[in-house]
């Protein structure tokens, strides 16, 4: 696959929804994951963005290794969104290393997520570093409802 602008693509089958993100770093492949999981909550998450009040929260996630921190990072965004009825867009970190950050997310205020991920399928997360592109990158496999 040709790694484009975007940093994510998307596809569906009848196991889950499956995303390829990536990122010139780790922050940029975590911020690209967030930005999939907005699109994939709203299908119109800019466009909400501008016409809705915009929230900033505060995140702070501490794990085990990388690959465990995306997954405590995009649960955790993924609770704030389903209780608060928001969708986060952007996060911009303060720290960041192989098993702690801290940053603010900003997004907007959605009536309700057009759909809601269920579940992150802990075993589909491998972030590397791609040797031929430079990218970091990593799959990721939620369950939708």
């Amino acid at each position: 696959m040709e790694k484009q602008s975007g940093g994510f693509q998307i596809s569906t089958d009848s196991r889950g929804t499956h995303l390829e993100v990536w990122g010139g770093t780790l922050e940029e492949l975590f911020s690209h994951a967030l930005s999939a999981v907005a699109s994939i909550a709203t299908s119109d998450v800019l466009q909400l963005a501008r016409k809705t009040k915009k929230i900033r929260e505060e995140i702070t996630v501490q794990a085990v290794d990388i690959n465990s921190m995306l997954i405590e990072f995009l649960s955790e965004v993924i609770s704030r969104m389903s209780m608060g009825n928001a969708a986060f867009t952007r996060v911009s970190f303060q720290e960041f290393g192989e098993n702690f950050l801290s940053g603010t997310l900003e997004g907007a205020l959605i009536n309700a997520p057009e759909h809601e991920v269920q579940e992150i399928v802990d075993d589909s997360i491998n972030i590397k570093k791609n040797t031929e592109t430079g990218f970091f990158e990593t799959p990721i496999t939620m369950i939708i409802a």
